[in-house]
């Protein structure tokens, strides 16, 4: 650094110039972080398509930095804030000094993304399977903001969808306070061990991000802005969805809405309004069911909508991989974005595994439609999913607890043999192959009129698709209230009675399994859910990592219902002491008309937190007209909000 700052003064371990330097040597950069600076210039190169008023706001704290210390610390934040444009596919900063004393200059390198298309698949809320065609146009019109058009079909489900939707993305929301506001945590100066880590930094300081890299802890220290809400969404959308194989219509719903996002990703708000129209199958093969035909066909919907998102799956595996990492050598700057030395923070993820195995999962959300269109309601769900490994044996834990306590006792010189012991019996017992799992769901729908919930707003059993909706042993949607329908046999071309599936108001679903992951002899040390550690494949480099993607076998309960609570003749919103008793009565009855299925199954994973699993389901309790199925085939998720 140029001015009061002192020049850095390299300190080196090695004891000969007469080799090369090694990755072993120690090497000590000595600054003054309190050093003033008298002025801070931030030049950027690259930019082809946004313009660079755009970013303004992304290097005002860069530019208002007063220390060495706040110019460091707010220059790995600008880096994080450039990272969540998702614009660049790499920012490479200089830092140089100026002309004058105590003058700096920041020189950002700056490599934008081009319009990408991509074809693929993708796994609904439902659990169907969706071929996806995308088009994104980043730095769209110049701004910060990102375009993309997307076109999707469901070709092999329950209920056939065709949707095409168009997004503009908006990566920084404007500075309401409601939304974004000025973070303290950016404009303080780096304190104890992380002014040791900044000082341990060359003055030429140089950072590449990588695309589509993960977020580190302590985003809130990244930049400038935080708050409730930090990123939104506008979007147009037309979707067609085919309900005829289990409720004889068709639904077409057009509309607008826009989305907001917490930074941290628990929060959403969404707005929306949508035009429904409903088309009965009435035609030669086909008769709907009067329940169907007494929908309204066309109706218009304002809503509301908040759901929240707290992800704790396998985040302990993920601790367990950080503190088997290497240590890095002494003299080596902390490593960027406050995550653990030794261990790239993109790799937590891959860490964790495929299969959940510890840790829990909870979605919560509420919808309410807003005046203004011909819908009245108040909806509202919650699911959880949990997981936890067994230890193989409560006996065999004690008695190596017991041997080591004994170990240590005779001798006090192996404290450190018993210590990795432990730690080696803990990792037994963290990676056991046993798992236990459960999943609860629930959720309620309130009409705002006489007439009822509309069945585009009820809720369904997703049988073996899904998360906290789905049922095992029961074919999708065909499960609870239902009214008659007619269907035309095709040969003798009679009439035949058959089944239209309305959904509820009101469903209550819980399931809990026990899993075992198995193994094979080329990787007998690795299960489907526990990758090798990093300590263990550099130990042994020379044979290639074991795949992570193994079958887990596994046993299950469960148990669900779905019943109409709250569609009554009379409003439940009413005073009346009787239509609350009316509802008392149509909630008991839902608890009784329970549906419970056992089994076993196999499955295998598909990426993280999606699972196919292929089942073989025993009906314990059914009720009438719903439909069995004793061998499925489905996509199963650890969590996902319910589908609007």
């Amino acid at each position: 650094m140029a001015g009061s700052a002192p020049t850095p003064s390299l300190q080196t371990a090695a004891t000969s110039t007469d080799r090369p330097p090694s990755a072993d040597d120690t090497v000590e950069i000595g600054l003054d972080m309190q050093a003033p600076l008298a002025g801070v210039v931030v030049n950027i190169d690259g930019l082809q398509k946004v313009r660079p008023s755009s970013l303004q706001k992304e290097f005002a704290s860069l530019e208002a930095s007063e220390t060495v210390g706040e110019l460091l610390q707010r220059l790995e934040a600008t880096h994080h804030r450039l990272e969540d444009l998702r614009l660049f596919q790499a920012a490479v900063s200089e830092v140089h000094c100026g002309p004058r004393p105590g003058e700096v200059s920041v020189n950002f390198v700056l490599k934008e993304k081009a319009a990408s298309y991509l074809f693929g698949t993708y796994v609904n809320s439902r659990g169907d399977v969706e071929l996806e065609a995308n088009a994104e146009v980043p730095a769209f019109l110049g701004g910060t903001q990102t375009f993309s058009l997307t076109g999707g079909v469901t070709p092999v489900s329950s209920t056939s969808q065709l949707k095409l939707s168009a997004d503009l993305a908006f990566p920084r929301l404007p500075c309401l306070p409601l939304f974004t506001r000025l973070c303290p945590v950016a404009s303080q100066r780096p304190r104890g061990g992380e002014a040791a880590a900044l000082a341990k930094k060359p003055p030429g300081l140089d950072r590449a991000t990588a695309e589509g890299g993960e977020k580190s802890a302590g985003g809130s220290a990244r930049g400038c802005h935080a708050g409730v809400f930090s990123s939104g969404l506008l979007r147009a959308f037309s979707t067609q969805t085919s309900w005829a194989a289990a409720s004889s219509f068709f639904l077409q719903q057009t509309g607008v809405g826009a989305q907001v996002f917490s930074g941290d990703g628990r929060h959403t708000l969404a707005w929306e309004t949508c035009m429904r129209d409903i088309v009965p199958a009435c035609d030669a093969s086909r008769m709907a069911s009067p329940s169907i035909l007494r929908t309204p066909l066309r109706s218009l919907k304002h809503g509301l909508r908040y759901d929240f998102t707290l992800d704790r799956l396998d985040k302990a595996d993920s601790r367990l991989s950080t503190r088997r990492a290497d240590p890095p050598a002494q003299g080596n700057s902390a490593s960027e974005g406050g995550a653990s030395a030794g261990v790239d923070p993109r790799e937590k993820v891959a860490d964790a595994g495929l299969f959940p195995r510890s840790g829990y999962v909870v979605n919560a959300g509420a919808e309410v439609a807003l005046p203004g269109g011909d819908t009245r309601f108040f909806k509202a769900h919650f699911q959880g999913f949990a997981a936890a490994p067994l230890p193989l044996t409560m006996f065999s834990l004690s008695r190596d607890k017991a041997r080591l306590a004994a170990a240590g006792a005779r001798d006090e010189g192996e404290t450190v043999a018993s210590t990795e012991q432990e730690e080696n019996q803990e990792k037994k017992t963290t990676h056991t192959p046993w798992v236990l799992s459960g999943r609860i769901g629930c959720g309620f729908l309130v009409p705002g009129g006489s007439g009822g919930a509309s069945i585009c707003d009820k809720f369904r059993l997703t049988g073996p698709y899904g998360a906290g909706a789905a049922l095992r042993g029961f074919r999708s949607y065909a499960v609870g209230p239902s009214d008659v329908c007619h269907i035309q046999d095709p040969t003798t071309k009679r009439w035949r009675p058959a089944v239209d599936y309305l959904g509820g108001d009101s469903f209550l679903a819980s399931e809990v399994s026990l899993s075992y992951d198995l193994r094979f002899p080329s990787s007998w040390r690795t299960s489907s859910s526990v990758p090798p550690s990093v300590g263990d494949q550099r130990a042994a480099s020379s044979t290639p990592p074991a795949s992570p993607f193994h079958p887990r076998a596994f046993l299950f309960g469960s148990v669900a219902t779905l019943g109409d609570v709250f569609s009554a003749t009379r409003s439940p919103s009413s005073v009346d002491g009787s239509a609350a008793k009316d509802v008392f009565l149509r909630f008991t009855e839902l608890l009784r008309n329970w549906r419970g299925t056992v089994g076993w199954g196999l499955a295998l994973p598909v990426y993280r937190g999606v699972w196919l699993e292929g089942v073989v389901a025993l009906p314990v309790r059914k009720q009438k007209n719903d439909e069995v199925q004793r061998f499925q085939l489905g996509l199963r998720l650890s969590s996902g909000r319910l589908p609007e």
